[in-house]
């Protein structure tokens, strides 16, 4: 089971608003492509981001500005070149990790 407590920062981040973001985000990946796992990195002060594993490789990386709450903007990083996406859909940002996964080759995963 993957530890998505919120860490306790202090001001000025808002780690409870991203952390669940971050986590709905890996849910809807897992439930459409069950063979990726996203884990929370919480390991720098201040940079909430959820890493996405196709078994032992990190395909992708995402984190959230929750700077308006109702329009919180993902980004996501995928693969070693780390293409950028960018965007307030979830949905868009989560097809677009579990899409990135169906095109590598068997050899890469």
């Amino acid at each position: 089971m993957t530890d998505w407590s919120v860490p306790n920062w202090g001001e000025p981040w808002e780690p409870d608003i991203e952390v669940p973001l971050l986590q709905a985000l890996a849910a809807k990946v897992a439930a459409a492509w069950p063979h990726i796992e996203g884990r929370p990195d919480f390991s720098t002060v201040g940079a909430a981001v959820v890493e996405f594993f196709s078994g032992p490789v990190c395909i992708a990386r995402a984190c959230v500005s929750a700077l308006d709450p109702s329009a919180p903007l993902f980004s996501c990083y995928l693969g070693a070149l780390e293409d950028e996406f960018h965007g307030h859909n979830i949905e868009a940002i989560a097809s677009l990790v579990g899409h990135y996964t169906d095109a590598l080759p068997d050899t890469e995963i």
